[in-house]
């Protein structure tokens, strides 16, 4: 189960960096849009995209969650 401060993160706009193992054993990083599907973290990404590629090869993955800056007007 999501922790609720987790859900209200993922419910929002957030961007992630998703962490996998390349062939030769060093890490690959790139930014992700994520969300929830149910009580899982979810991104999105296409079968060929070198992310994808890395996670079918070898799941092992680390993803850093920057949760988006409400800005509030003045006025």
């Amino acid at each position: 189960m999501l922790d609720p401060d987790v859900r209200r993160v993922l419910d929002g706009t957030s961007i992630a960096h998703l962490a996998t193992v390349l062939p030769d054993g060093s890490p690959h990083t790139t930014p992700v849009y994520v969300g929830a599907h149910g009580e899982r973290i979810v991104f999105f990404t296409g079968p060929t995209m070198r992310k994808a590629r890395n996670l079918r090869r070898d799941p092992r993955l680390a993803l850093s969650i920057a949760p988006a800056r409400q800005t509030v007007g003045v006025g």
